[in-house]
């Protein structure tokens, strides 16, 4: 989080692109969003599809974001995993790290609090196209019980901060810890 954000505080650029060390930008990956942009100019997050690839080489079913509607509603479909994001399939605009930014001090779901606030804040759009390979391995930080576990209820203490985001998203809280935590 803190090198995201550190990251994020010295670009550039006008727009982000975040590439964790077990991702593959698709070849045509930069073309897509390039042509978003030109096609949605206000967009300030775009997100797009991307393909899981198993231990094995083998790649799974491409997962492609759903066409987006209002932001409460993306926000809501979001934290109830009707969609999923992953980095490398999203294009921030730099400033948007004015108001959001990975949350420090937790190592499992920092990209679900910035991705979630982001949704509900900015306006954003989808490619129902891939534009990351995401591969897998064992010690990935997502699936690393102990660290679920220790980051207890912080991770939607930060989610649901008040003073950042719309006081009609708070009715999810409760629901979103029960899910999370049972």
């Amino acid at each position: 989080a803190v090198a995201r954000n550190r990251g994020a505080s010295e670009a550039d650029g006008e727009y982000l692109l975040f590439l964790d060390a077990d991702d593959q930008l698709e070849p045509n990956g930069l073309d897509l969003f390039q042509q978003e942009l030109q096609r949605h100019p206000n967009a300030r997050m775009i997100v797009a599809g991307y393909c899981s690839v198993d231990e094995d080489g083998n790649f799974k079913k491409p997962k492609l974001p759903p066409k987006l509607g209002s932001p409460i509603k993306n926000f809501h479909r979001y934290i109830n995993r009707k969609f999923q994001i992953a980095h490398g399939a999203v294009l921030m605009r730099r400033d948007n790290f004015e108001t959001v930014q990975y949350p420090p001090g937790i190592t499992n779901g920092e990209d679900l609090v910035l991705f979630a606030q982001s949704l509900i804040l900015f306006p954003t759009v989808s490619i129902p196209a891939v534009t990351v390979n995401r591969f897998a391995h064992s010690n990935r930080e997502r699936n690393q019980i102990d660290q679920i576990r220790k980051g207890g209820t912080k991770t939607v203490d930060l989610l649901f901060n008040g003073g950042l985001i719309p006081k009609e998203a708070m009715r999810y809280r409760n629901p979103f810890l029960a899910r999370r935590y049972r």
